[in-house]
C-alpha cells in the first residue's frame, strides 16, 4: 500500500506548460522586449494590455485568461492561474522597466528647468 505522501504526489504533479501557453508567453516576452507596444494596466479590472498599433494586435492578460486579437480574429483561453500570474509578473516588470526611464528623465529635465532658470 502507498503512503500518503506518494499519493498526494501523484495528485498534484507539476505539470508542463501547454503548447499553447508556451506560445502565448514567447509572444508577450517578444513585446515586452519592443519599446513601441503600450503597456497599459487596468487596476479596476486587473488586466494588463500589451498594444501594436502599427499591426493592429493587442493582448490582455487578466487572472487566468489571456485574449489576443487583431481586426480579424480573436484568440481566448484560459491558462492555470499560476501560469498567467506568472506573466503578469513579467509585464509588471516591463511597465516598471519603462516608468523608471521615464522619471530619470523627467528628473533630469527638471535638473534642466532648475539651471535655465538659475542663469536667467
Amino acid at each position: 500500500m502507498e503512503n500518503n505522501s506518494n499519493i498526494i504526489k501523484k495528485w498534484f504533479k507539476k505539470k508542463d506548460p501547454s503548447e499553447d501557453f508556451i506560445f502565448v508567453r514567447d509572444i508577450v516576452r517578444k513585446y515586452l522586449e519592443d519599446d513601441s507596444i503600450q503597456k497599459i494596466v487596468s487596476p479596476l479590472s486587473q488586466e494588463y494590455f500589451l498594444v501594436d498599433n502599427k499591426r493592429s494586435i493587442s493582448v490582455c492578460v487578466s487572472s487566468g485568461r489571456v485574449e489576443i486579437s487583431n481586426h480579424k480574429f480573436l484568440y481566448i483561453q484560459s491558462f492555470p492561474l499560476k501560469n498567467t500570474e506568472s506573466l503578469i509578473d513579467e509585464i509588471l516588470v516591463g511597465i516598471d522597466k519603462e516608468r523608471q526611464i521615464l522619471k530619470k528623465q523627467l528628473f533630469e529635465n527638471q535638473i534642466d528647468l532648475l539651471k535655465k532658470i538659475y542663469e536667467l
